[in-house]
């Protein structure tokens, strides 16, 4: 099965970072004295989840980059992450990295909706 956001099919496409990062955030400090002070404390969220595609795989129509763009323009929004497994996340687009990227198989003047992008990366935040 392949993951989808929204209704928006994602074929090919993986998480190259799915075990990266955990539900605790943590600050260390020093005190006056030298001492190291950590605060940890349990996060809902937040979690970076970067959808990659390559050269040869995990390619994406044009129609289908313009439609996570729609998605992906309206501030604060958020979307339903459908993995393979069929288990779902809700996450945001990460705006403050690029959220889209995608290169076109063939660069052509005036593309079509049927075109192909290749080395697609979404970059999203579990919330």
């Amino acid at each position: 099965m392949n993951m989808f956001l929204n209704a928006i099919e994602l074929p090919g496409l993986g998480s190259g970072k799915d075990m990266t990062g955990t539900s605790i955030r943590a600050t260390a400090s020093k005190t006056l004295s030298g001492r190291s002070v950590v605060w940890e404390e349990q996060t809902t969220g937040g979690r970076t989840l970067d959808l990659v595609g390559g050269s040869d795989y995990g390619w994406l129509t044009r129609a289908d980059l313009q439609a996570l763009n729609t998605m992906a323009a309206t501030a604060g929004a958020t979307a339903t992450l459908t993995l393979a497994d069929a288990s779902t996340i809700t996450v945001r687009f990460r705006h403050e990295d690029t959220a889209i990227e995608a290169t076109p198989l063939v660069a052509r003047p005036n593309p079509e909706a049927t075109d192909y992008y290749n080395n697609v990366i979404i970059r999203l935040m579990e919330v």
